[in-house]
């Protein structure tokens, strides 16, 4: 009798180091973000109301819970793929992708203007504010796209090569928890906006 379950594809070295690691980077950030958003999901942030914070909660712990089961899935299928030379690498693209979407939501977090320490911006405005006097903020837009572009082009090239994933591997892993870290301290652990 002939299974119906066909043998799972080879995967070469690099290919299982890259989906070991964009699984793991699920993996863990999805049981953070889920783990940040308890509160919010029973309802217990202080002076929030219910209607504030359960609906986001909920959301965010549904998204962290299908990051959990794709990165928990992606680790066990790649851990139980036979390792061969010629096998596929194509998990490569994942490890641009996670390095892409890190570097991505750094540059969405950085301030896209500034003033000198000590002067009250006003956002709307992008005005500085120091007592009588009223100047320019600096913009920071520019170097925000140029960050988020080159998330892009670096991740669609460099970080995707299979020939060096022991190194790229560790970087896209850094990308991708400093950017899902920077976000998760922002809106779930210092509160979401009211």
């Amino acid at each position: 009798m002939v299974s119906s379950r066909s043998a799972p594809d080879d995967v070469a070295p690099a290919g299982r180091v890259a989906g070991l690691t964009v699984g793991a980077c699920l993996l863990v950030s999805g049981l953070a973000f889920l783990v940040a958003s308890w509160d919010e999901l029973t309802c217990t942030p202080p002076g929030a109301t219910c209607d504030d914070v359960a609906g986001t909660g909920g959301a965010v712990s549904l998204a962290a819970l299908a990051a959990m089961v794709a990165g928990g899935a992606i680790v066990v299928l790649t851990a139980r793929r036979p390792v061969v030379a010629s096998g596929s690498s194509a998990w490569t693209w994942g490890l641009g992708t996670i390095f892409a979407v890190g570097v991505g939501l750094v540059a969405l977090r950085l301030p896209g203007h500034s003033c000198p320490g000590g002067v009250h911006l006003t956002p709307i405005f992008n005005t500085c504010i120091d007592g009588t006097r009223r100047f320019d903020a600096t913009s920071w837009v520019w170097p925000k796209r140029a960050l988020f572009v080159l998330g892009l082009v670096v991740g669609a090239t460099v970080m995707r090569s299979p020939w060096r994933v022991w190194l790229t591997a560790p970087i896209a892993a850094v990308a991708w928890f400093v950017g899902t870290g920077w976000l998760l301290y922002d809106t779930m652990i210092t509160g979401l906006p009211q």
